[in-house]
């Protein structure tokens, strides 16, 4: 998982940063992802764009300065598609 300034290289990295993001900041807290395109590379294997932003309680809408576009790799394994690697990068560059 790749975001601006984070970099985590296990399952269990994973894990841990969004256990300890959402028993703080986070807490309460939705995901939106609007799912851009999508391009199956074979039968089991996928690279999906999406634009994707945290939107904190109390709020309606986030704010353009917090949307990011995402880039998942997708593999199917078993019958189910698993994140192989994701990586966000602002929607909006900083003024």
């Amino acid at each position: 998982m790749i975001m601006p300034g984070i970099y985590r290289k296990s399952r269990e990295e994973v894990r841990q940063g969004m256990a300890e993001g959402f028993a703080s900041f986070l807490k309460g807290s939705t995901v939106i992802d609007k799912l851009g395109t999508i391009r199956f590379l074979g039968e089991n294997a996928a690279v999906a764009v999406s634009e994707a932003g945290v939107r904190f309680p109390g709020e309606t809408e986030v704010p353009a300065d917090r949307m990011v576009y995402a880039t998942w790799v997708l593999e199917k394994r078993g019958g189910t598609w698993l994140v192989a690697a994701y990586h966000n990068s602002p929607a909006v560059l900083p003024s």
